[in-house]
């Protein structure tokens, strides 16, 4: 199911409909399970301001820890480097990433995967970076989130986690997460290190 982005200013539209989509799957579809989210965004991008720190949050609230560690997946896209520097420079915002989501939450860290970067057959990246503009290198690049998406949700015996939004659902309480967004709206903007965030209590 793809879903609207998690935009400045749309945040409780994001959520109206999500929500939306998750009822209307399980009206058809009672006994559907939601494996894994995948979360998209671009490497190529500045995204470390206001809206990510609302991000980090939002997922965490959104998802609960036990499915963060188990089914969700930061997919970093637009790896389309041209020369060292800015292969160096994707890679750093890459960590980046990672250590702006271990400083807000280090118990519960979902996995990534990079679109267009190069992995060995144990799922490991190998350090390169495929062409995007060959057929053989979008081949290639299929392949590989062919083999993440069986690698992570394919058939396993352990049971998946529930998100937190279905299991609000399930108890008629979706209202909870709903409450928090507008919570975080109406936090006061602070400006930290030259970038603006909301301040939460």
């Amino acid at each position: 199911m793809d879903t609207p982005g998690f935009d400045a200013y749309q945040q409780e539209h994001a959520f109206d409909s999500i929500v939306n989509g998750i009822r209307a799957v399980k009206s058809a579809h009672p006994d559907a399970r939601i494996a894994g989210i995948l979360y998209i965004t671009g490497v190529n991008q500045p995204r470390f301001e206001d809206l990510d720190h609302q991000l980090f949050w939002f997922v965490h609230a959104f998802c609960g820890d036990a499915f963060i560690k188990r089914g969700l997946i930061f997919v970093t896209t637009f790896w389309t480097a041209t020369g060292d520097g800015q292969k160096r420079a994707f890679m750093s915002k890459l960590e980046q990433l990672q250590i702006k989501w271990n400083e807000g939450d280090a118990v519960a860290m979902p996995e990534f995967y990079n679109h267009g970067c190069g992995y060995d057959a144990d799922g490991k990246l190998d350090g390169s970076f495929i062409d995007w503009f060959s057929e053989s290198g979008r081949d290639q690049i299929a392949r590989h989130a062919r083999e993440m998406v069986a690698r992570y949700y394919g058939d396993s015996d352990t049971e998946p986690a529930t998100l937190r939004i279905v299991q609000e659902l399930d108890a008629g309480t979706p209202i909870i997460l709903k409450g928090q967004i507008e919570i975080v709206q109406r936090a006061p903007l602070v400006t930290i290190d030259g970038n603006q965030t909301r301040l939460l209590f």
